[in-house]
Formats: structure tokens, sequence, C-alpha cells
């Protein structure tokens, strides 16, 4: 999905006539992939995942922010890409540290 998304950034800049089109979301569907990638299947997972990839995708802290600035239009498709680590990492790390036995005490 990534290397379609590689292979469509730039024809969309061209097409739309923009830096990072609005109407071309095939890099925040990778992203998202790319931040529920071999995580545990369950809705509270992929209802964190989506929250935590907003995040990361409208708040940009660094690096995603330097790598939005540049000029090269696959930076479109690579600051989601980032955004889709950070999400993958912060889930991981809440698993591990045992998120899940926290929400089922707490009734959810």
């Amino acid at each position: 999905m990534s290397m379609a998304g590689f292979y469509a950034c730039p024809r969309a800049v061209t097409v739309y006539k923009t830096k990072d089109p609005a109407v071309f979301v095939l890099d925040e569907v990778c992203g998202m992939m790319l931040g529920m990638l071999w995580l545990p299947k369950s809705a509270w997972v992929a209802l964190a995942g989506f929250l935590l990839f907003r995040f990361f995708d409208v708040v940009k802290p660094w690096p995603i922010s330097w790598v939005q600035k540049k000029e090269s239009p696959s930076c479109i498709l690579w600051d989601d890409l980032l955004a889709g680590v950070f999400t993958n990492l912060v889930l991981r790390a809440g698993l591990l540290l045992g998120a899940p036995t926290l929400f089922a005490r707490l009734g959810f």
C-alpha cells in the first residue's frame, strides 16, 4: 500500500496543485495501517490507535514536523508513516505496561 502511496504522491501534487492535498487520503490510510501493524485486534486498540494517530498527525512532534516541511512530494506520505510508527510504539508500550488490565479494572 505504501508503495502505491509513494507512486501516487507526486501525481496528487500535480493534479491538485497543492503541496499536501486534503482530498488525497492514501497517506493517512498507510499511516494508520502502520500504526496498527502486528497489534491485537480489538475495539479498544483500534480506537486508541485512531486517536493516537490523529493526535500525532495533527500535533506533528519532531521529527514529523521536520519531515513535513521538506519540499519532496513523498514527504506527504513520510509524515503520516512516522505518525503511524509513533502510534504503534505508544500502543505497544501501553500494552506492555498493562493498559488492558487497567481498562478491565475500570469497567471498560
